[in-house]
């Protein structure tokens, strides 16, 4: 097994937009704040139901607005994600691309034309892998961060099986 690995960090808009949905997924504000007003959409359409009189036709606009509410706040949340992610990965791609993740046994060291920066293995909570990327999750003073890495970087899949094992073995001391 390798003892560091070297990764160019290049992500293509669509991937960068998965990164920041996954991200906006896992802040504990954001699915607190999804699940409130979904809460309070489904109650005032049913409280709605309850106090409109006999002679009103209730109860199929009061379950559409409570489908709208359950399928438009989270394509709301995909809209401002777009809307946000466009120009950033446009007008500041030293911040987005051109990334270089060396990972040690110091832990992972991200490297970009504004600077680099060290997070020890010691931050790095856990690893989960989905079918194209690795996601690492690092606990920070102000909550956490997940860093992507992508599997296409690797040469081919046993890179990328080595490449867990080796952050795995890193987590567990």
């Amino acid at each position: 097994m390798q003892d560091s690995y070297t990764i160019r960090y290049d992500p293509t808009w669509p991937e960068f937009y998965y990164f920041s949905l996954v991200t906006l997924f896992y802040m504990k504000f954001i699915r607190g704040l999804v699940l409130l007003v979904a809460v309070c959409g489904i109650l005032s359409s049913l409280l709605g139901m309850l106090t409109s009189s006999v002679h009103q036709k209730a109860g199929i606009p009061a379950l559409l607005q409570v489908l709208l509410t359950v399928v438009a706040l989270p394509l709301i949340f995909a809209i401002l994600a777009l809307v946000l992610t466009i120009p950033l990965y446009v007008m500041r791609p030293d911040i987005v691309r051109r990334h270089t993740i060396r990972f040690s046994p110091a832990g992972m060291e991200r490297t970009s034309a504004t600077g680099s920066f060290l997070i020890p293995w010691i931050n790095i909570t856990r690893i989960r892998e989905s079918r194209s990327f690795f996601l690492l999750f690092v606990q920070q003073t102000n909550g956490q961060q997940i860093h992507f890495v992508q599997k296409r970087m690797f040469a081919d899949e046993d890179s990328a099986r080595a490449f867990r094992a080796f952050v795995e073995l890193q987590l567990q001391h």
